[in-house]
């Protein structure tokens, strides 16, 4: 009777089993496949290069004791997706003093910063990756499920934004999935996610450079939002895409080909590279580069196939302007085009409290729209384009900041 009426009276102490098993809420707010995604869960295999996770499949890699929840971008991490505590109970560790932005793997960093928490039949779980100084719980503080605790970061032994979910039970992991191959082992999960290895894009887009990307260059790209950008003076352009569940045997094409900008002739495929992938991924970065075309008013195609499938296309045209300026921008200046506010977005943080003026162009070389701003004491500023008649597609960008003019080009979606 006592049992009965505390659950009616706080009825988020009571989501467990009988047994007292805490049952778990998803610990990254969110939707799955919008905002985050599965990548690796429990290794099931204790034999040393042999996988198996709780659906006796190979999502997850050697000794993996977590679920990892990966975001889309270093971007979206920027933004602050928080952490929720999965179920009731008593903070017992917080750690979040380490660098947080790291993209290699190095073991010894292990969690990194993390937060620890003591639940209700001697279940402990563990939020690893967390960003520095996000925390917002205190040891010994009490939660309920739900409760932000933290943000996701990428700190310690990891490679891109993500949260490490761990489990323990006294001294033993538990995988809080249920499955044919987690025998005896109910799901902790008040709703367990579906298992899903069917392949999907996350993001694609074109980016222009000086020398050869690095993964590195392709990860922190999205950062911005600034999905093409291109500046026709780079001696490469690049085509990247972003994606999950490629399976070992699946093939990866990209085609690139062009055609005159005003003509009515089909393009003409220049460059095609195919690549069998040797194992499964489920969160996957693929470029191809080639040399800065040198004809102008020539539009030029990426297309990317998956299995002989259509999955991914990007255009951009080599423009015959002369009148627009091409002295260097400030160093550190980054500009790019925001579909979702409409914008240009400038920073440029050697340019702070100075004039800003835009002029764009058409591929013709008739001047536009002229926008006029100022930066802030951060070098940033917001150039609105509502109200301007402007149809979809690339433009030459004319950037005076003080008296500092540069040129680029911007694509208006």
């Amino acid at each position: 009777m006592i049992l009965r009426l505390l659950c009616l009276l706080l009825p988020l102490l009571c989501v467990a089993t009988a047994a007292g098993q805490p049952m778990f809420h998803w610990p990254v707010e969110g939707t799955l496949k919008r905002d985050f995604f599965l990548v690796n869960y429990v290794d099931h295999d204790t034999a040393t290069g042999v996988v198996r996770d709780h659906h006796c499949g190979a999502q997850t890699y050697d000794g993996h004791q977590g679920t990892d929840i990966v975001l889309r971008s270093f971007r979206q991490m920027d933004s602050g997706v928080r952490v929720l505590a999965a179920a009731p109970g008593r903070v017992i560790a917080v750690v979040d003093t380490a660098f947080d932005r790291n993209k290699v793997s190095v073991i010894s960093r292990g969690f990194g910063n993390w937060i620890a928490i003591a639940h209700a039949g001697g279940i402990y779980t563990y939020y690893a990756h967390i960003r520095r100084s996000s925390a917002l719980v205190n040891i010994g503080d009490s939660v309920e499920a739900g409760t932000p605790i933290a943000l996701v970061g990428s700190a310690g032994n990891s490679t891109d934004p993500h949260l490490h979910f761990e489990v323990w039970n006294d001294s033993a992991v538990i995988d809080p999935f249920a499955g044919p191959c987690n025998p005896g082992s109910p799901s902790y999960w008040i709703d367990q996610p579906a298992y899903d290895t069917s392949f999907g894009v996350i993001n694609h887009g074109l980016i222009s450079s000086d020398s050869v990307p690095t993964l590195d260059d392709i990860r922190e790209y999205p950062m911005y939002g600034i999905y093409n950008y291109l500046n026709f003076n780079d001696r490469l352009i690049t085509f990247w895409i972003q994606e999950y569940g490629i399976h070992a045997g699946d093939t990866s094409r990209i085609e690139w080909s062009s055609k005159t900008m005003s003509g009515s002739e089909p393009f003409e495929k220049q460059f095609e590279w195919d690549y069998v992938h040797t194992a499964d991924y489920r969160y996957y970065y693929w470029w191809s580069y080639i040399r800065m075309p040198s004809n102008t008013g020539w539009t030029w195609r990426a297309q990317y196939f998956l299995n002989n499938v259509l999955v991914a296309t990007d255009s951009f045209t080599i423009p015959a302007l002369t009148d627009v300026a091409q002295q260097e921008p400030l160093a550190g200046t980054v500009v790019g085009y925001n579909a979702s506010s409409r914008s240009v977005v400038l920073q440029s943080p050697n340019a702070a409290g100075l004039p800003v003026r835009l002029q764009l162009f058409d591929l013709a070389g008739n001047l536009v729209s002229t926008i006029r701003a100022e930066t802030d004491s951060e070098g940033n500023a917001r150039l609105q384009l509502d109200g301007q008649e402007l149809a979809a597609g690339m433009y030459a960008a004319r950037l005076k900041i003080g008296d500092h003019e540069f040129g680029t080009m911007l694509p208006v979606h």
